[in-house]
Formats: C-alpha cells, sequence, structure tokens
C-alpha cells in the first residue's frame, strides 16, 4: 500500500477543508442563493475534489490525478472570480473562462505527457495559479472598494499572501525540485503549506458569507431610511393639509 506524502496530505486535508465551507456557506445563505452564491460554492466544490485528486496521485489514473485534478483547480478558481465578478454587477464572458480553460490543460497536457519535464509543468502550473488568485484579490479588492465591504477586503489581503507564498516558494526553488520535494517533506514545509490553505479556504468562505449578510444589512438599512423619509413626507404633508384647512375655516368665518 502506498503511504501519501506530507504535501499529499496536506492536498487531502485542505481538500476536505474546501467541501465543508462550500457545505457551511451553502446552508448559511439558503434564503439568498443568488447566481453568485451558486457560482462560489461550485468553484469551491471543484476546487476541493481537484485538490482530493491530488491528494490521491499514485492510487488513482495519472489522467485523474493531473489532468482532471488540474481542470477542477482551474475552472474551480475561475468560478471564484465569477462570483465576486457577479457581486460588483460585471460578470466576466463565460465562454472566455471556458477558453482559457482549456487553453491551460492542452498546454498542461503536453508538458506533463509529452515534453515530461516536471521542472517546467510545476513551473507553468504554479504561473497559471498565483494569476487566478490574483485575479480573486483583484476582483475581491475592488468589490470592497465599491461597497465598502471589509468581508471582501479580507478575501483581497489573504489571497495576496497566497500568491506570495506561491511566487515566494517558485523563486526560492526555481532551479532544483528536489529542493522543492524535500521542502514539502519537512516539518517547516508542510506547516507553512497546510497554513497557507487553511487560511485562504477558511477565510475566503467566511468573507464571502460576510459580503452577503453586508449588503444585506445595507439593503435593510436603506430600506428603513427610504420608509423613515416617506413617513415625514406623510406627516409634512397631513400637517400642511390641516394648516390650510385651518386657514380656510378661518376665512369663511372671518366672511361670515
Amino acid at each position: 500500500m502506498l503511504t501519501r506524502s506530507p504535501l499529499q496530505m496536506n492536498f487531502m486535508i485542505i481538500s476536505l477543508i474546501y467541501l465543508i465551507m462550500a457545505l457551511i456557506s451553502w446552508v448559511i445563505l439558503v434564503d439568498r442563493r443568488g447566481l453568485s452564491v451558486h457560482r462560489w460554492c461550485a468553484g469551491s466544490v471543484l476546487f476541493g475534489v481537484g485538490l482530493f485528486f491530488m491528494g490521491m496521485r499514485g492510487l488513482v489514473p495519472d489522467w485523474a490525478s493531473f489532468t482532471l485534478a488540474q481542470a477542477l483547480l482551474f475552472f474551480g478558481s475561475a468560478l471564484h472570480v465569477q462570483a465576486l465578478q457577479l457581486e460588483r454587477g460585471r460578470a466576466w464572458r463565460t465562454s472566455w473562462m471556458v477558453t482559457l480553460g482549456v487553453g491551460y490543460l492542452v498546454v498542461f497536457s503536453v508538458l506533463h505527457f509529452k515534453v515530461g519535464s516536471e521542472p517546467l509543468r510545476t513551473g507553468f502550473v504554479s504561473l497559471v495559479q498565483a494569476i487566478l488568485v490574483f485575479a480573486v484579490a483583484w476582483s475581491a479588492w475592488q468589490l470592497g472598494r465599491e461597497q465598502q465591504s471589509r468581508s471582501a477586503q479580507a478575501i483581497a489581503i489573504v489571497s495576496l499572501v497566497m500568491v506570495f507564498h506561491l511566487v515566494l516558494r517558485r523563486s526560492t526553488f526555481n532551479h532544483s525540485m528536489t529542493s522543492i520535494q524535500l521542502w514539502n517533506q519537512t516539518p517547516v514545509g508542510f506547516l507553512v503549506t497546510f497554513i497557507a490553505g487553511m487560511v485562504v479556504a477558511i477565510v475566503s468562505h467566511v468573507g464571502y458569507v460576510g459580503i452577503t449578510l453586508e449588503r444585506l444589512y445595507h439593503q435593510e438599512v436603506t430600506a428603513r431610511a427610504c420608509a423613515e423619509e416617506e413617513s415625514l413626507r406623510a406627516d409634512r404633508m397631513a400637517h400642511q393639509a390641516e394648516e390650510a384647512s385651518r386657514t380656510k375655516s378661518d376665512f369663511l368665518a372671518s366672511m361670515s
């Protein structure tokens, strides 16, 4: 029986966290499930399943633990970006995302099955992952700026931390795959990767739920303010009508 490497154990644990957080988000937002909520939760499920297949590498066929896993990870992240863009009212075209995803898978498959260069393949994957996570951070930051949402800003911050982790990890071990593998197997490497993945998974989902609840709160405050304004306007009109009636009565009384 094959033993799981520390990195594969990381993938398995974090995949479970993503699936649990997706379920929690889905339950909390049960009465508020718009298109963006469906996209976000679906993206989390795809991402979690993708990590699961990566953690099962060696026990499942290569096409599942490599190509299928990368497809799930790519489209899971893309759906997160799309969910945030929908919250902004500026959804990206689905055809663009599908085209980019297919192009990514084609290049990945060539590098893995044809070229067979692990450093080149992992470098390409790290670059694309960093770009996708940065897209999440950018979308969340724009949303936070436009709607004054601290929850969206929290998503942006943790996503930028993950981008920094991916870039630093890759640049530090850029010339040696053996060094990367050894780093992943050390307790420090395991903890850094695990903590980064866990924090992003938890904070991003809590933040997304917070975005929805913040929007509903602002809508309620706005509705309450509008109702109070309408009430004050009605009171003023009633007072003016009463004053006009009194003035008319006084005038008729003086004429008689």
